[in-house]
């Protein structure tokens, strides 16, 4: 899901906030003797003035990133089929596997791979192993993904191998 215009204002003005209060801190915390007598306070006026400007500023920014980045606009271009057939294909390859050489992998961190499906698109497939709830199943683990925007939220499947030699689409 993409994100909105309502959450990037909505992010804008936390972060805003946030550096408010950390400047605020800072100036509170400055080391100027109390008797002098440079430092004035500001009138409420002045401070919301300030904060109008801030929230316009802040608003602009945001209008200008939702409307500039071209990700927001993008829909997202995977082929739903072709991909859930590429990493079956994947998967099964890894199910043919010996569970004893599947066992390695759980040590290792993942499997990466770049495959080109029959249409020409490129697909990125990573494959992880896991033991599964204290037991002898090894879970097998895929995403694949096109590069593009697919790329934050891939598609997944699960294979569990059993110890007899046998694979369990989940």
């Amino acid at each position: 899901m993409p994100t909105t215009f309502v959450e990037v204002a909505l992010f804008s003005s936390w972060y805003a906030l946030l550096y408010y209060q950390i400047a605020k801190h800072t100036e509170e915390t400055n080391t100027i003797p109390a008797t002098t007598d440079d430092r004035k306070p500001k009138s409420i006026y002045f401070k919301i003035l300030k904060w109008f400007f801030v929230g316009i500023f802040l608003l602009i920014v945001s209008i200008i990133l939702y409307l500039a980045i071209e990700y927001y606009s993008v829909p997202d271009d995977l082929n739903k089929e072709e991909a859930n057939k590429v990493l079956n294909k994947q998967l099964d390859i890894y199910c043919k596997k010996p569970y004893s050489e599947l066992t390695t992998l759980i040590e290792n961190e993942s499997t990466y791979m770049q495959i080109e499906a029959d249409s020409g698109t490129n697909y990125q497939i990573e494959i992880q192993a896991y033991k599964e709830n204290n037991n002898s199943d090894i879970l097998l683990f895929g995403t694949i993904d096109n590069g593009n925007r697919s790329a934050y939220h891939p598609m997944v499947d699960t294979v569990v191998k059993k110890i007899t030699e046998e694979c369990v689409r989940e």
